[in-house]
């Protein structure tokens, strides 16, 4: 379930050997999200395996550095993940419904979902599909309490990234176009989106231009987390 609007919060997004943050600010309804810091940390090979923070130390010590910093101790935190725990598959089905499949899929699982609209033929309705083990959402909650976190959503960075398209488009988002993206890129939207198509729809002051240019895809997820409840 997507959190409500916030004014800001943080985004982390974790990949198996990096993790970002993100402190996005919405300054009002009149202007665009406002990034307000932005850091990349390359982690060492056993902090985080396979999506399980075996470093816990190590990682809430990145985490509250940064929210220190800036002073933003109890804002609210949104993650986005992408390592090999989670499950995520794309079910093509006769109808919008969900379908058995695909509630089968579910079972277990701390799961989401979105419908992606009809394939170019128009054959079928394409639905993504992410799920992560109860036992894994049980690990990341656990570790919210230990780092001292306001942990609202974990979610996966393709999710994310789902948010961000549609919220770029805004009301001339159309499902067939994005049909016709996941097919461009086979079913992965990470090079769409680019330094010029990020700029477009958030404010970055000049000096945070050279932490995040080489990372387009990480601040793209943590930029749809934030931008989620406004699309979904």
């Amino acid at each position: 379930m997507w959190h409500k609007k916030n004014q800001e919060s943080v985004s982390i997004v974790i990949h198996e050997n990096m993790l970002s943050l993100a402190w996005l600010q919405w300054p009002d309804q009149a202007r665009p999200p406002h990034l307000k810091a932005y850091k990349t940390i390359t982690l060492q090979s056993s902090e985080i395996v396979r999506g399980i923070i075996y470093n816990p130390t190590a990682i809430k010590t990145i985490i509250q550095e940064f929210l220190m910093r800036h002073t933003i101790a109890h804002i609210p935190v949104l993650c986005a993940i992408k390592n090999s725990i989670i499950i995520e598959k794309y079910f093509h089905t006769a109808s919008s419904e969900l379908s058995p499949e695909i509630k089968e899929f579910f079972k277990s699982k701390v799961w989401n979902y979105c419908h992606l609209g009809s394939t170019i033929d128009h054959d079928s309705f394409v639905v993504y599909a992410c799920g992560l083990p109860r036992e894994y959402m049980f690990h990341y909650r656990l570790f919210a309490l230990f780092a001292q976190l306001n942990l609202l959503v974990v979610t996966t960075t393709a999710m994310a990234q789902f948010m961000l398209y549609k919220y770029i488009y805004g009301a001339a988002f159309r499902q067939s176009q994005l049909s016709v993206d996941l097919a461009r890129h086979t079913y992965d939207l990470t090079p769409f989106f680019t330094a010029d198509s990020i700029t477009r729809v958030v404010s970055i002051p000049s000096d945070l231009h050279s932490s995040w240019q080489s990372q387009a895809p990480m601040l793209a997820s943590a930029l749809g987390l934030f931008v989620a409840k406004e699309v979904s």
